[in-house]
């Protein structure tokens, strides 16, 4: 019986899905950072990051494979701007109440 409540309890843990970042991690703060409405430059996630440019790349190469769609906008004065793009909180909404059979 007591394995059984173990198993129970495990179960029961509450664990972010394998595709998202622990809320507390460099990768959940690189993220936040390319979903803001400006986007990040590798220079500025290497400074919240504290990672070399390889690794800050390969992180958003891993990004990428995870399902996240990362953009790169080159810009003639300054650096490439990585963002991945939110969608609107009113197709969010409309899109609920589309599958409710409701109105939006």
């Amino acid at each position: 019986m007591r394995r059984q409540s173990n198993e129970r309890c495990i179960a029961s843990l509450a664990l972010p899905p394998p595709d998202q970042p622990r809320a507390a991690s460099k990768q959940a703060l690189l993220i936040g950072m390319l979903q803001s409405a400006e986007g990040a430059t590798i220079d500025a996630m290497m400074t919240a990051t504290g990672w070399l440019p390889h690794t800050t790349r390969a992180a958003l190469t891993g990004l990428r494979k995870r399902g996240f769609v990362v953009t790169r906008m080159s810009r003639e004065s300054e650096a490439s701007v990585y963002a991945i793009p939110v969608a609107t909180p009113t197709i969010a909404i409309a899109s609920k109440s589309a599958a409710r059979g409701q109105r939006a």
